[in-house]
């Protein structure tokens, strides 16, 4: 009998992942101070997604670089990990895609260890 935690979905989201995502993100935000309603919608949003998004990218690299399964526990708590942190993931990627739209060739520059002379543009 197959295992109901595996219920792959769409992109390979599992129902698994996506629970234990959304509780690391309810108690992620649980410990930030005052948020509104929208504010705790979005964070919640951002850490399913995050978890249930980035985890089979994450145990797929792991698969291939230990060349080994995931085990189901390492997943979980990937996802649970994912989960609580989403709401702090979305803000920083927004923030790195902001400084390559306003400065490319210095994004770049920054990532390769070289900055202009007199420090950081």
């Amino acid at each position: 009998m197959p295992d109901p935690t595996q219920n792959a979905g769409i992109v390979g989201v599992t129902f698994a992942s996506m629970v234990i995502g959304f509780i690391g993100a309810v108690l992620g935000v649980s410990y930030v101070p005052e948020m509104s309603k929208k504010q705790m919608f979005a964070a919640l949003l951002a850490g399913l997604c995050c978890a249930a998004f980035i985890t089979p990218v994450a145990t797929h690299w792991y698969a291939i670089y230990f060349a080994a399964p995931t085990p189901q526990f390492l997943e979980n708590g990937a996802a649970f990990l994912l989960g609580i942190s989403g709401m702090y993931i979305v803000p920083g990627f927004l923030s790195i895609s902001r400084a390559f739209r306003d400065n490319p060739l210095g994004f770049i520059d920054r990532l390769r260890g070289r900055t202009p002379p007199g420090g950081q543009p």
